[in-house]
């Protein structure tokens, strides 16, 4: 015993001696030093060991340490982390309230037409373990600036949680998010269906750095609640290596770990683990502390489930269990008895009651399988020729949560909820549960595959004690919003694929509930069917009639929609699951007859116009010859079949007359597919988008080409010239809108071939004024120029030539005449002949008449002088 106790004492003093060490800071040369030290022990402490390098690299989870007197990385301990040689404020990191001296908050009014800083406004602040930006004092609009400066050593990563309130008011987005670096702005978000926690991180180089997060606002009322909220903040790169590991404050972590997790129900955190509390008391999630282990009240109808055993026999059982966690004090309580020989529930609409194998008592609801409809006899049969079967999910009893459905809840810390697990069946109706947390958001989600042409989503709920906030999303879209208590019933369109459908409700400080009662999905893949449906024109379907199947392009379906037949003669579609149309007046189907080409000669009501040296179409398809970019001067201008790239207002067109194909740009990748077209856009993207069905691949300089018009969708004669107008581009917005282009051709010789000009844009289409004289329409014989030549050899020519507004195209056969004519009565009988001819003839009269009053005056005179004479 006395060995045992001297052994006790030699450990204890060498565990008082326990040697520890600490990192200088890095000098001018860039090393440090370790600094040993030991705490009640009178032994010497090591030397200190020097000129250790700062570069020393430890990743996240590791930190900085001194192994056999050798510089290396040791796992942070359990129950500790490591960022990697970087700081983080929020959640399991560093308080929001000590991390104030680094970070800088500014918030601003507009004022007038100046902006002003600090006086009427507050900035952001915590709340719950978050922080919140400010409001103004004034309705006015309202910016609050969160600014992290700081100095990376090398390359780091930014990253942040957010999430913001943005809502649409008198015809505006109001509530904006931007980051910047440096005064570059590196993202920013007014999504309306991005109101949830968002995690987003960006690479920064190594440098002195400031990062500024906004949000902006425009306050109508100062009762209006916009505000955004971040959950943490994380900057790594600002050293090489952690020289320490940060302790859990409310949450537990494996050895190596770079983040806490907290707690689960009925645990705490004791400072190195999670422990459980004891039998009689429980806890929420993130308690900390044996204090936090609270006494277990009396347990309750709401704590209390149920569901049904299967159907045997025609008869089942309803059972009941305690909700999962348990909290209230189940050991003084007893579950409802079980209840036998209940009635299986009556199947749905289009399912029949079958046994689940051969010889078993054990029956099912199943529907007829894709392809088949249940008849009113309760059998199945096949749909016919050119049919499939349209499939109904109806949703009316919630006992379990049905399969595919997916449930979460999230805490206003972006972390998972303390009271709820999210959304809980409730045997007719799904319910959201009163007892959430404050400020959190309760999410219901499920993925549907449409497999007809079309699809609907219907669903009726009701809202109780509305204080918070209930919107409704397909694949991330906002499709509705509501903050009303009261009964609602709402349904919406579902696109062929893949669709993922989301019900978010995100509570006030005063809670709320939210009850689905029906659900009704059709034309997907799961459900059942009752009828079947003819395929649409330009659609087959095959022998397991499960969906109809779009005919190519160029093609379309015969009259029973059993096969897909090409388009006749000067017929087209332009995409699959088209019927053929006939190409406009004025053009052609090309080869595939997936598009129409434009005549050489546009022949319109009243007006005739010559198109070959706008068109460029030749014998090849998908080429351009003998048109305006033959020329040496346009040749730079112009690309394969089009014109441009023309400047459009943020974007570059690349626009075709009537000559459709398909544009080929190496540097740049089709956002949606590669298409034929007559109009094309490469549009720069708000945010880097990565190709469809790609991995990793990024289009250069986040830019994309669009197609702007696959259809002719009219030619119309006006009254300087005609217009043309491309339409069905791609889809250009979340509504669904598609791209288009219109073009007016405008009479003008001055201009030769002229050049499109853009007029106005919109969101989706372009204008174009092209004044050319090409617009000019064909003279007709009455508007031309009639020119004879001179007289020679006793022949002349008539000629006739294009009038002052209108043109006579290079190959047009323009009449030609010839005519007798004589010389002497040509130079005879031309003016200036005549009137020689005519002065001559007045000079002699005047001569005549001169001569006669000469002498007449000469014989008067010899009279008088004989008369003296005499």
């Amino acid at each position: 015993m006395i060995l045992n106790f001297l052994l006790f004492l030699i450990q204890k003093s060498l565990s008082l001696c326990e040697t520890s060490h600490y990192f200088t800071e890095c000098d001018t040369n860039n090393t440090r030093s370790a600094i040993f030290y030991q705490e009640d022990c009178n032994s010497t402490a090591l030397s200190p060991i020097h000129n250790l390098p700062c570069n020393k690299v430890c990743e996240a989870g590791y930190k900085l340490d001194i192994i056999n007197q050798t510089l290396a990385c040791s796992p942070c301990p359990a129950g500790s982390y490591s960022t990697g040689g970087g700081i983080r404020y929020g959640e399991d990191g560093s308080d929001w309230n000590s991390s104030y001296r680094y970070l800088k908050r500014n918030c601003w009014v507009l004022m007038g037409l100046d902006w002003v800083k600090g006086d009427r406004c507050s900035s952001w602040h915590t709340e719950n373990g978050i922080l919140v930006s400010g409001k103004p004092d004034v309705a006015n609009f309202f910016e609050d600036e969160l600014v992290l400066s700081a100095r990376l050593v090398t390359n780091g990563v930014l990253t942040y949680k957010y999430r913001k309130i943005t809502q649409k008011a008198n015809g505006f987005i109001n509530g904006d998010w931007f980051v910047y670096l440096n005064g570059e702005q590196i993202q920013s978000n007014s999504h309306l269906g991005e109101n949830s926690w968002v995690v987003k991180n960006f690479t920064i180089p190594a440098g002195s750095h400031e990062i500024a997060f906004a949000y902006q606002a425009f306050f109508q009322h100062l009762t209006d609640d916009f505000h955004a909220e971040i959950s943490f903040i994380e900057l790594t790169g600002l050293e090489y290596a952690s020289t320490s590991c940060e302790k859990c404050l409310k949450g537990s972590s494996s050895e190596g770990s770079s983040a806490c997790n907290i707690c689960d129900f009925n645990t705490y955190w004791n400072g190195a683990s999670c422990e459980d509390c004891p039998p009689d008391k429980y806890s929420l999630k993130g308690s900390v502390g044996i204090n936090s282990c609270l006494e277990r009240q009396p347990c309750g109808f709401e704590d209390i489930t149920s569901n049904y055993t299967e159907c045997e026999n025609g008869k089942r059982t309803k059972k009941y269990y305690w909700k999962q966690p348990i909290l209230c004090n189940y050991m003084a309580a007893s579950l409802p008895s079980e209840i036998d020989g209940l009635l299986c529930e009556d199947c749905p609409i289009g399912y029949h009651q079958q046994a689940i194998s051969n010889n078993s008592n054990i029956t099912k609801c199943y529907p007829c399988k894709l392809g088949f409809y249940m008849t009113q006899n309760l059998t199945c049969e096949e749909c016919g020729i050119g049919e499939i079967s349209n499939s109904i999910l109806l949703i009316e009893r919630w006992e379990t949560l049905p399969d595919g459905f997916k449930t979460k809840c999230i805490n206003s810390a972006g972390e998972g909820c303390l009271t709820s697990s999210g959304w809980i069946a409730n045997e007719t109706y799904i319910t959201t549960g009163t007892s959430l947390d404050n400020l959190s958001e309760v999410s219901l989600s499920k993925f549907i595959n449409i497999t007809n042409l079309t699809g609907k989503i219907e669903f009726f709920y009701v809202s109780l004690d509305m204080q918070g906030l209930f919107n409704f999303y397909i694949n991330g879209i906002l499709k509705s919003s509501n903050q009303v208590s009261g009964r609602y019933k709402e349904s919406y369109d579902l696109l062929p694929g893949g669709n993922e459908l989301e019900w978010r409700y995100r509570t006030s400080k005063d809670g709320g509930e939210i009850r689905i009662y029906d659900m009704t999905i059709e034309g997907s893949d799961e459900g059942a069917s009752v009828e079947c449906s003819k395929c649409p024109d330009g659609f087959i379907s095959v022998s397991s009639h499960t969906s109809c199947i779009a005919c190519p392009a160029g093609f379309s379906s015969n009259s029973d929609n059993s096969e897909c037949m090409k388009c006749d003669r000067d017929y087209y579609s332009y995409s699959s699951g088209q019927a053929c149309q006939k190409c406009p007046a004025n053009s052609y189907s090309n080869t595939n007859n997936t598009a129409c080409l434009g005549n050489d000669y546009l022949i319109l009501p009243t007006k005739s116009f010559y198109l070959r040296n706008l068109t460029g179409i030749s014998n090849i398809e998908q080429t351009y010859t003998d048109g305006l970019c033959s020329r040496d001067s346009l040749k730079l201008y112009c690309y394969q079949t089009f014109y441009g790239p023309i400047p459009g207002n943020q974007s570059e067109l690349y626009i075709s007359v009537l000559n459709p194909s398909v544009l080929s740009l190496p540097d740049y990748e089709y956002y949606y597919q590669t298409s034929l077209g007559y109009a094309f856009t490469l549009v720069t993207l708000d945010s880097p988008q990565t190709k469809n069905n790609s991995v990793n691949t990024c289009y250069k300089e986040n830019t994309a080409i669009f197609n702007a018009g696959r259809n002719i969708e009219n030619i119309t004669e006006t009254a300087y010239g005609f217009d043309v107008q491309y339409s069905q581009g791609d889809i250009c917005n979340e509504n669904g809108d598609r791209f288009s282009v219109f073009i007016e051709f405008v009479c003008n010789k001055r201009e030769g071939g002229g050049w499109p000009m853009l007029v106005s844009r919109g969101e989706c289409s372009w204008n174009f004024r092209w004044k050319s004289r090409w617009g000019c329409k064909i003279c007709s014989e009455e508007e031309m120029i009639v020119v004879k030549t001179m007289c020679m050899n006793g022949k002349r020519m008539i000629e006739k030539m294009e009038g002052k507004n209108c043109i006579i195209p290079s190959d047009y056969q323009v009449e030609t005449s010839g005519e007798d004519c004589s010389l002497s009565k040509e130079i005879l009988y031309t003016l200036p002949v005549l009137i020689g001819l005519g002065t001559i003839i007045l000079l002699l009269m005047a001569i005549g008449l001169l001569t006669y009053y000469c002498y007449r005056f000469k014989s008067r005179y010899q009279r008088l002088i004989d008369a003296r004479e005499l």
